[in-house]
């Protein structure tokens, strides 16, 4: 025979059994959530939803084909990618990161410091890497920051045609400024009007008075080809340099500071894990492995997504 409670402990009871049934009831209601939720997986993982990055460049073929590497890589690590329209020029792509309607650019250092540094009249002179960085980190807003640099050079060079190598017999810019009067160089103007590291700065470093013509970098080729100029500044990423077996002329007086690629970004979208995906691609980037996807897209017909797929391909299977 079940015991008779007393008025308070039969209070005590139902107040239990009341409570026992509404932690039932929400683990029914909790499990419901998490069937739906989960398609009617049983695990229990949670969901990791990663920020957008919308990632800008120029059209400059170093600038657009660096783009589709780190948007892709980015991609593939999960994050979604957002694709801008090639930004007019650097000033652009810089605003475009101030106002936050870009997250990622990838840069050249060098190239980067001379802009800055223009725009504010301070010193570009920085040579080495850790030169560069250290200046860049001082002269860019707080709302951005360096990714890690890369091993991939930009680097400016005097290339000339194989006719001007032979009948000069030229190896170095110091063969070539002692022959200055007898080769045409073209020169780009921004590099005409660079006031560290422009044509001013390269004939007091050799003593010389180079012969120069203003053609731009998408230009020479074509006129070095058709010898309307002899020899050029171009950076060394150039394709044809190696389409064209063009000749790179030693800086023996070593005048031109690296250029190295560099990603810029907002600093809230810099987190570790953004970063760690950035130094798993730098990793594999090297100059030659730059300049021979450049060669591939001027030479063939792949786009740019394309070779960058191909790439990112060939680094998840170690090739």
């Amino acid at each position: 025979m079940r015991p008779v409670l007393s008025p308070a402990r039969a209070a005590q009871e139902a107040s239990l059994t009341s409570l026992r049934s509404a932690v039932v009831l929400s683990l029914v209601g909790a499990s419901a959530l998490v069937a739906c939720g989960s398609d009617g997986s049983t695990s229990d993982t949670p969901v990791i939803t990663r920020q957008v990055i919308n990632v800008g460049h120029t059209g400059d073929p170093v600038s657009e084909l660096l783009a589709e590497i780190y948007g892709q890589g980015l991609e593939n690590a999960g994050y979604g990618v957002g694709r801008k329209d090639p930004a007019a020029d650097r000033a652009a792509t810089l605003a475009a990161l101030e106002a936050g309607s870009t997250q990622f650019v990838p840069e050249l250092s060098a190239t980067l410091l001379a802009h800055l540094a223009a725009a504010s009249g301070t010193d570009d002179t920085a040579v080495t890497i850790d030169e560069q960085v250290a200046a860049l980190d001082a002269a860019l807003p707080d709302a951005l920051t360096l990714g890690p640099v890369t091993g991939a050079e930009a680097t400016q060079v005097v290339v000339c045609n194989q006719a001007t190598i032979s009948e000069h017999s030229l190896a170095s810019i110091s063969d070539l400024a002692g022959v200055a009067a007898d080769v045409t160089v073209g020169v780009p103007a921004d590099f005409q009007a660079a006031p560290s590291f422009g044509l001013d700065a390269l004939n007091a470093a050799y003593e010389t008075e180079l012969t120069t013509a203003v053609v731009e970098v998408d230009e020479a080729a074509a006129q070095l080809a058709a010898d309307t100029i002899g020899c050029a500044v171009v950076p060394q990423t150039l394709p044809a340099i190696t389409v064209d077996g063009l000749i790179a002329l030693d800086d023996d007086k070593n005048l031109f500071p690296l250029d190295v690629v560099v990603p810029l970004m907002t600093t809230i979208a810099a987190t570790p894990d953004v970063v760690a995906v950035v130094t798993q691609i730098n990793g594999s980037l090297t100059s030659d492995v730059l300049r021979a996807l450049l060669v591939k897209a001027a030479v063939g017909d792949q786009s740019y997504d394309v070779i960058a797929k191909q790439f990112l391909a060939s680094l998840s299977s170690g090739q």
